[in-house]
């Protein structure tokens, strides 16, 4: 019996440390049990709220992506526009490049407009569709290094064209002279 007791004493004790140490409830004034409660209210607020930050931070950044690449469509889809209206029936179909934004939507980043370049059937003809050809590359109001080169590739076309017109009017010119030599004769 005796070694019941002391286990039942034993427990005693601790049960009093324990309630020693902590604080008495019924002891404790409203102002200190609000000051408690105001600590973990803080806690549990402030680990709410830093979570909503990220979540919100997260949101603004994925927002901002979508916004660039809206952005981004618009003005490929205006500058393609700009291409295959001013080259009218030199251009081809309009092809896109597409990316997945963070939404899983496909949005525009990048495109081309098939152009046909090609000579006429005189140098004046030839010197046209090279005008054409160099404004349809040029008409957006940012060419890209591709829209630079096709211009130039125009030019090119449009002066050789010229050269051919050039030699063409002097061989025609030569031509009038010889014969109203031929006239002039007694």
């Amino acid at each position: 019996m005796m070694q019941v007791n002391n286990i039942t004493n034993q427990a005693f004790i601790y049960d009093t440390n324990v309630i020693n140490q902590s604080k008495d409830i019924n002891n404790t004034k409203p102002d200190e049990i609000q000051k408690i409660e105001n600590k973990d209210n803080t806690k549990n607020n402030f680990q709410n709220n830093s979570e909503r930050l990220k979540e919100n931070i997260e949101r603004q950044k994925i927002n901002q992506i979508i916004q660039q690449l809206k952005r981004v469509e618009q003005k490929v889809i205006a500058h393609e526009l700009a291409h295959k209206s001013v080259a009218g029936e030199l251009a081809g179909f309009v092809h896109y490049k597409y990316k997945i934004g963070p939404d899983g939507k496909k949005y525009i980043v990048g495109g081309e407009v098939d152009i046909q370049i090609k000579e006429g059937k005189t140098p004046e003809e030839t010197i046209k569709i090279a005008q054409k050809i160099k404004a349809a590359a040029l008409a957006s109001a940012d060419p890209s290094p591709q829209d630079l080169r096709v211009a130039a590739r125009a030019t090119i076309m449009e002066m050789q064209a010229r050269i051919e017109l050039y030699k063409k009017q002097f061989e025609e010119e030569k031509n009038n002279e010889e014969k109203s030599k031929v006239n002039i004769v007694v």
